[in-house]
C-alpha cells in the first residue's frame, strides 16, 4: 500500500468555532471522499489498476481525526 498526503484548505463565509463543529467538518470531508470512492469515479487515477483502501482526515490544529474504509 502506498500512502499519499494532501493538504486541503476550506474557507467559509462565516467563522466556524468549537470542537463539535470541527469534528462535524472532519466527518463530512471523510464521508464525501468515501462516497466518491463507493459511487463515483474514485480517487485513484483512471489509468491505474489501484483503488483507495483507507481515507484519513485530520484537522491540523486540533488533531481531530476520522478514518474511513471505502
Amino acid at each position: 500500500m502506498k500512502t499519499h498526503e494532501f493538504k486541503i484548505t476550506l474557507t467559509f463565509a462565516d467563522n466556524v468555532k468549537g470542537e463539535e463543529a470541527i469534528r462535524e467538518m472532519v466527518e463530512k470531508i471523510a464521508d464525501a471522499l468515501k462516497h466518491e470512492c463507493e459511487s463515483g469515479n474514485g480517487l485513484a487515477p483512471e489509468s491505474s489498476e489501484t483503488y483507495t483502501e483507507e481515507i484519513e482526515v485530520i484537522h491540523t490544529k486540533t488533531k481531530t481525526r476520522e478514518t474511513s474504509y471505502p
